[in-house]
């Protein structure tokens, strides 16, 4: 999930680009350092970009290419990331083609697509298959990172100039808006000295990049909401070896300290307080975390011990039972691996004690920085907690269980903090949580949930890291 995040904070966003106001059209090839850690002081890899201006059909664009590398240490083990790509950009319309390959710890995920008379046209291939997936877009259309910075190829704006630009995170293959404001001028410091630069901003969801630009669009540095910082270097230099430090591992630098009592894994019930938050950010309030004028109250709920009782919507029903390019629950190899997991059950809870007990055995826990599938899992039975609960909601979907992707925070022993994390909760009459990665038949209740769904939801955290404080009241 941190993964996931760091690199939509500090790859994707350089494929931004809009015909709105003139842009760069003069080939580039852009060489930047990525840095991680305390003060972003430990470089971890680099990012290549290069722009030439090309005429297709007798359309006047800008072919660009991607390369890109960061080497981040996860539980102190360090794990690489590369993406390679291309794309190309009409003057008139904006995003026409691309083709990313994303790779990590022997994962490998492709996307690539053409946009054609406002349809996005697109297939992923992943755990061995290809998957076609089609979205309605606008006339313009930006190649972006739902959080990211639109520096490489931005429009060049004048000074207290704002745009709204369409875009297309290929990560989650998802369309969202960007706000690119170009702030004014400023002065930074780079290896060969001061320079004045343009600021500009790139705002989604209230979360905000920032971006210094010389006056013929090159990108100077980057800094990111989540604790990344890009600046132009060297290509001797960005290609030369790194050794992030463990002030640069993604779980441990993002892990919240508690004040208070100390929580314990397998504890039945915790109170706790937060701060640090607005209060639209703060943790959703359900029958299993309810929120209270003492502080959030989180129990574990008793496992079901008859039929479900309640219902769903049609509508949600349908919503928690759909299939996506990453949920595939209704491929026959996911079909086929649950139907073998529940074997002749047919009493909805004991299905999913079958399908936890499946995914905790046969997945190996193991941190990857991959996007995870659940036919990419299904194939590879590795992965850390994203793949763990990929993989079991896309099997309970398959045997007709509603369920859905928790995220939020658990405790750790090993840290004695609060770690991010991923698990599954069904849907047998109550919401129940079940955690396959941790081998919970009932999560405990030092799981806080933060908020619900897949990959394309998880932007959502960013308010929460580096700034989100708990105070344990009471822990039983």
């Amino acid at each position: 999930m941190m993964g996931i995040l760091a690199y939509r904070e500090v790859v994707v966003p350089w494929l931004n680009t809009s015909h709105l106001p003139p842009r760069p059209n003069t080939p580039m090839d852009l060489w930047l350092g990525i840095y991680g850690g305390g003060n972003a002081s430990e470089r971890i890899g680099f990012l290549n970009a290069r722009s030439t201006p090309e005429v297709r059909s007798g359309t006047v664009g800008v072919s660009m290419g991607l390369s890109a590398r960061m080497e981040l240490p996860v539980f102190s083990e360090n794990t690489m990331f590369t993406l390679h790509g291309s794309a190309w950009m009409s003057n008139a319309r904006g995003l026409s083609e691309f083709d990313f390959t994303f790779g990590s710890g022997g994962h490998e995920m492709r996307v690539q697509g053409e946009v054609k008379d406002n349809r996005l046209k697109a297939s992923l291939e992943t755990g061995g298959e290809s998957l076609p997936f089609e979205l309605p877009v606008s006339d313009e259309l930006l190649l972006s990172g739902g959080m990211g910075m639109s520096a490489f190829d931005v429009p060049l704006l004048d000074p207290g100039t704002e745009i709204y630009v369409d875009a297309f995170d290929p990560t989650t293959m998802s369309l969202g808006k960007a706000k690119i404001t170009c702030v004014g001028k400023e002065e930074i410091s780079l290896h060969d000295g001061k320079t004045e630069a343009f600021l500009v901003t790139t705002s989604i969801g209230g979360i905000t990049s920032r971006a210094w630009l010389a006056a013929d669009g090159e990108v100077l540095q980057v800094e990111t909401p989540f604790g990344f910082t890009l600046k132009k270097i060297s290509p001797q230099e960005a290609m030369s070896p790194v050794s992030p430090g463990e002030n640069a591992d993604l779980v441990r630098s993002f892990a919240i300290r508690p004040k208070g009592v100390t929580p314990k894994r397998d504890a039945v019930m915790m109170r706790v307080k937060f701060s640090g938050v607005e209060e639209k950010h703060l943790p959703p309030s359900d029958a299993v975390q309810t929120r209270t004028p003492a502080g959030y109250i989180i129990t574990v709920p008793e496992a079901p011990v008859k039929d479900p009782g309640a219902a769903l919507s049609e509508e949600d029903r349908a919503r928690y039972l759909q299939s996506d390019v990453f949920v595939t629950s209704d491929h026959p190899k996911i079909r086929e691996a649950a139907a073998n997991a529940v074997r002749e059950e047919t009493d909805p809870w004991k299905q999913a004690v079958r399908l936890h007990d499946w995914v905790f055995l046969r997945v190996k826990k193991k941190p990857v920085l991959s996007i995870p599938t659940a036919l990419d899992v299904l194939q590879s039975l590795e992965g850390d907690c994203n793949e763990h609960a990929v993989l079991f909601v896309a099997m309970a979907r398959a045997v007709q269980i509603p369920a859905r992707i928790a995220v939020g925070v658990v405790w750790s022993e090993e840290f004695g903090a609060f770690g991010y994390h991923a698990w599954a909760e069904v849907f047998v009459g109550d919401w129940i949580p079940m955690d396959p990665t941790f081998g919970q038949l009932v999560a405990d209740a030092t799981h806080i949930k933060l908020l619900n769904g897949g990959i394309d939801q998880w932007p959502r955290l960013l308010p929460h890291i580096g700034a989100m404080q708990i105070e344990v009241l009471e822990v039983r």
